[in-house]
């Protein structure tokens, strides 16, 4: 009877820790690679050139949707044929996939999620989530191939975009389908596996989606917080602006602004994954120095897609070289080339930019970053992120005090930007 009062005191102890505790502990933020399939042959990164101890995640980019409305492999040779030094025959499979493998093996912490649709696979989805039938076999095919590829953690679905389209047309009814095909996957895949999307950071894009109802199936929510502007905009704008300044087509154009529209929709704050571009959008002949200027067509590129350079190309050939002189948007807290004698505007990221991103995503609490895509960087930007991550929060951004600072605050031109090709993946 004398242990009573002790015992009286645990129970209330073990209360308070399940009441409180929670308030105090805070999952670690995330740090997710998009890794695209075909980086390995255009630019030779492979999967044994992730910075695997720095990351959490890894998206393997992308699987596609065959006509019968299942993931299949979009480059079976690069994701399961492909022999590289170590391989053996009693492998079950070669490729990225086994590399994939082989690396968790190495690094248990890692989680690896296949990612379904980009840009240019996204069109079976808009049908197939029309119906319960296509949701169900989707579902199901996606089940079979995480067991069958048993190294995956997960699964990530980039429809771009439901309702207000991508390269092909939505629609009203994507809203519902969008909402239902989450809850169909949920339910298939249950607690087992990870379940995320990568979603437009488009204010259209946002509410086009009911975020209140969808984000209770999903683990995390990727916003492609990047391809604001382009080849394909009225004037000169940056890629990925942290916050906005005087944007030409939406004040919204930029992660801050995305990032409080999805808490504003409903999303907990822990759900929203920050995007950072691990590359740049070129502009050519622009009328002049900055954003918000006329120009005409894309500039310089990397590799085929017309307009768009990698940081590791942009810090090794374009930063203070060859004409381009680089400056810093205090406002928009992101960086830009001019090169007055070609008259070509670069918008980018570099690590003081994605430093601040870093820190802006533990500063809000989000769920953590992600970036687009691995092979873009020479090893910066990701040291950058961790630096981000691990800084005193109080100080809420950094700025490069060797560049020129740049607050353009030209008058803004309203036109809307109706051509806008939101995310490269």
């Amino acid at each position: 009877m004398k242990s009573l009062p002790y015992r009286k005191l645990i129970r209330h102890l073990i209360i308070v820790c399940v009441v409180f505790l929670p308030t105090f502990i805070t999952a670690a933020p995330t740090v997710t690679a998009y890794f695209e399939e075909w980086g390995i042959y255009d630019n030779n990164y492979h999967v044994n050139n992730l910075p695997a101890q720095q990351l959490t995640h890894i998206n393997y980019a992308f699987a596609k949707i065959d006509a019968s409305g299942e993931i299949a492999l979009f480059d079976p040779y690069a994701a399961i044929q492909r022999y590289y030094a170590g391989d053996l025959s009693s492998d079950p499979y070669l490729g990225n996939f086994n590399q994939l493998k082989k690396l968790k093996a190495q690094h248990p912490h890692l989680k690896v999620l296949i990612s379904i649709g980009g840009w240019t696979l996204s069109e079976p989805f808009y049908w197939l989530a029309s119906t319960q039938t296509g949701r169900e076999r989707f579902a199901l095919s996606v089940q079979n191939f995480l067991q069958r590829y048993d190294f995956f953690d997960g699964v990530d679905i980039d429809w771009e975009f439901p309702v207000i389209g991508g390269l092909n047309a939505g629609s009203a009814a994507d809203r519902d389908n969008f909402t239902l095909l989450m809850k169909t996957l949920r339910e298939t895949l249950d607690s087992h596996y990870e379940l995320t999307v990568a979603v437009s950071a488009n204010p259209r894009g946002i509410t086009a989606l009911d975020y209140h109802s969808v984000h209770p199936y999903l683990d995390r929510i990727n916003v492609m917080s990047y391809d604001f502007h382009g080849a394909w905009s009225s004037l000169t704008g940056h890629n990925s602006a942290l916050y906005n300044n005087n944007d030409s087509v939406s004040s919204e154009f930029n992660l801050d602004s995305a990032v409080q529209n999805l808490i504003n929709a409903g999303v907990p704050n822990e759900k929203i994954v920050a995007g950072l571009a691990f590359y740049g959008r070129s502009f050519a002949y622009a009328s002049g120095q900055g954003i918000n200027q006329s120009f005409s067509g894309a500039g310089s590129s990397t590799f085929d897609d017309v307009g768009m350079l990698t940081y590791a190309d942009i810090a090794a050939n374009y930063k203070n070289k060859n004409g381009y002189q680089y400056y810093w948007d205090d406002i928009a807290k992101v960086p830009y080339l001019y090169n007055a004698f070609k008259s070509e505007f670069i918008s980018y990221d570099d690590p003081t930019s994605i430093e601040n991103k870093a820190r802006y995503s533990v500063a809000n609490g989000l769920g953590g970053v992600m970036y687009w895509a691995a092979s873009g960087d020479n090893g910066e930007l990701v040291d950058a992120i961790q630096t981000g991550l691990a800084a005193d929060n109080n100080a809420t951004d950094t700025t490069d005090d060797n560049s020129n600072n740049a607050e353009t605050n030209d008058t803004s031109n309203n036109t809307a930007d109706t051509n806008i090709d939101e995310n490269t993946t």
